[in-house]
Order: C-alpha cells, then structure tokens, then sequence
C-alpha cells in the first residue's frame, strides 16, 4: 500500500509538471508566433494599417490575448525624485 501512494504521489507531481510544461511551450510558441507575424511584416508583406500585427496562430487558440494572461504588460512602477530623501 505504501509503495502504491509513493506512485500515486510522484504520478501527481508529473502531471503537474506536464501541465506547467505544457503552458511554458505554448506561450514560447504564441512569441514565435508573434515575432514571425513581425519579421513577416517587416520585410513588406501586404498588412492593414494597424501598428499591430496580429501572431499566425496555428492552432486557434486565443491565450495570447486572453486579458487574464496579460502579465507581460506589468511594467515596474518607478518612484519619484521626492520620495528617495537620503
């Protein structure tokens, strides 16, 4: 019994790393994606007159843009000169 929960628990920690796994190897490719679209568009490729181009998404899926996985748009918050007195 013992030896079958050690499985059951190294199985868990797998399939939680499969998952954070897979969301790294997505978000890798959603840039690819992106820096394609921007090489593409760089070299005069027929684009509308937006500034941005939207990723060549492959597998029709929208997390790129999904708002909840926004968190490369936190940028740090810098300070003012008059808060730092020394």
């Amino acid at each position: 019994m013992q030896q079958y929960l050690s499985v059951e628990v190294e199985n868990s920690v797998l399939r939680a790393q499969v998952g954070e796994l897979s969301h790294r190897l997505e978000s890798l490719n959603e840039i690819v994606d992106v820096l394609n679209a921007t090489i593409v568009a760089g070299f005069g490729a027929a684009t509308t007159s937006s500034t941005f181009v939207e990723p060549i998404n492959n597998n029709n899926n929208n997390s790129f843009f999904n708002p909840l996985n926004m968190g490369y748009l936190n940028h740090p918050i810098m300070t003012s000169a008059d808060i730092l007195q020394y």
